[in-house]
């Protein structure tokens, strides 16, 4: 069983630095979709009492990461692709206002640079031959994309689509693993960059658009490679 690795944080209790670090684990797929996991080692990996164990596996189990069948087995629960496919297009919605608001401001100079820097930051990581780089490319996009929610004031909503964007972020971590998606992943961010430079909205509204194409098509692509990582809709 392979976990994060992560340090405990001062403000952190037993039980939040739990669920911090098995969510972590779930959603960057070190913990993967349907695999079983043993209460057993997990006390031995953490090293405390099992009732903050058990209250972080709960929490968890509220979120719908984990199913706990009593007496049974604890398993990750697999990933949801038409949930993924919803909450794209809320997300979607979301960055267009965002979007609108950034193509009516005089100036993004400082907006441009921050997000410069994050994708110099994720090609230097592509040229890096490192097994993990995948994984700091999926932080990237999320700090990427942050930056934007943050620059017209909306750091509340990019929470809240955060918090409910689970099962996209287990997604984007598969999808950004794929070497094919290597490329895209550069250029695609590059696009957004520049048209928020000239302040394109209709572009960047297409892009969009082309982007929530291309999940689909990845989507489908891993269910293809990964069928017993998905959920079964009857």
């Amino acid at each position: 069983m392979k976990l994060v690795s992560s340090e405990k944080l001062k403000y952190e209790n037993n039980r939040d630095y739990i669920y911090r670090v098995l969510k972590d684990s779930i959603i960057k797929c070190y913990l993967e979709p349907g695999q079983i996991i043993s209460e057993t080692q997990l006390h031995q990996y953490f090293d405390v009492s099992r009732s903050p164990l058990r209250e972080a596996i709960s929490v968890l189990a509220n979120e719908r990461l984990i199913n706990v069948t009593p007496q049974k087995h604890t398993r990750i629960v697999n990933i949801d692709a038409d949930c993924i496919i919803q909450s794209n297009i809320i997300r979607a919605l979301c960055e267009q206002e965002a979007f609108s608001l950034i193509c009516n401001k005089e100036n993004n100079d400082d907006l441009v640079e921050d997000l410069e820097a994050l994708l110099a930051e994720a090609e230097r990581i592509s040229i890096d031959s490192r097994d993990d780089g995948w994984i700091y490319k999926s932080d990237i996009d999320n700090r990427f994309h942050a930056k934007i929610f943050e620059y017209v004031g909306y750091r509340v909503m990019w929470e809240l689509l955060r918090d409910s964007n689970v099962q996209y972020n287990r997604f984007l971590y598969l999808y950004i693993d794929l070497r094919e998606s290597e490329v895209n992943f550069i250029n695609d961010h590059r696009e957004i960059i520049e048209n928020i430079k000239h302040k394109d909205f209709d572009k960047l509204v297409k892009r969009k658009a082309k982007s929530n194409l291309l999940v689909a098509s990845y989507l489908n692509k891993l269910k293809q490679l990964k069928p017993e990582y998905f959920e079964k809709h009857k």
